[in-house]
């Protein structure tokens, strides 16, 4: 069983501005303070500090690099060294072994586990699906800059295929960058784009045969029993 890596590290060579190495440096501080609260308050403070970043902020794990949002709390967590995202999901990956396998990244967002599996198993053949346009362009720009291969699909995951729907998704001011198909998130705080939809069948069906292996990330705000 491989032991995979998944924690930020600090790199020279991408040229952090003096405003981001004292984000970096102040952030990982508090982190280590955060823990003797079990997290509580850091949600609060990181959405403090985003209000004054607006610049994109490359952070550096250890077999991919990825472009994140400094105006996005969620993530910005990453710039913290040593920071270990998801670790349950990173030792059930690990426990896997992805190796000549299918991985299906249904709402990948930015594309993180996308990235992380391509990085960490050249065999393995992925799948990233995100309806949000912004985010998916993203991910493609990032996969890109990594030479990474994977096949991107711009749609949402639904019971029906081949459907219109509107896609609820933040307008950008400092929240976390996602998106649902769930329509009580229609409000002023949010936007809205029609998106094609697909069925979770028809996007893992092509794979699905005796001597392959396919394996489903579904990560998609509210929607996971429906599909």
């Amino acid at each position: 069983m491989k032991r995979l890596s998944n924690r930020t590290t600090l790199d020279s060579t991408l040229n952090y501005s003096a405003k981001q190495i004292l984000l970096c440096e102040f952030l990982a501080l508090s982190h280590i303070a955060f823990k003797l609260t079990k997290g509580r308050g850091e949600w609060h403070l990181l959405k403090i500090i985003n209000r004054f970043l607006d610049d994109e902020i490359v952070i550096k794990r250890d077999n991919f690099q990825l472009r994140i949002r400094g105006n996005d709390p969620y993530w910005l967590r990453l710039v913290v060294k040593n920071y270990s995202y998801e670790n349950e999901v990173n030792l059930l990956l690990d426990r896997l072994d992805l190796e000549d396998t299918v991985f299906v990244d249904v709402g990948a967002n930015i594309g993180y586990w996308s990235h992380f599996v391509v990085g960490n198993f050249k065999s393995t053949k992925v799948v990233l699906v995100e309806p949000n346009p912004d985010l998916f362009r993203e991910s493609v720009a990032s996969l890109k800059e990594n030479n990474f291969q994977a096949v991107c699909l711009n749609v949402a995951i639904s019971d029906l295929s081949g459907t219109s729907v509107p896609l609820f998704y933040g307008k950008g001011n400092g929240d976390h960058a996602g998106a649902s198909l769930i329509a009580h998130q229609e409000s002023s705080e949010f936007q809205q784009v029609m998106v094609e939809t697909l069925t979770l069948d028809e996007i893992v069906g092509p794979y699905l045969d005796a001597n392959s292996r396919t394996v489903v990330k579904l990560d998609i705000e509210g929607m996971e029993l429906q599909v």
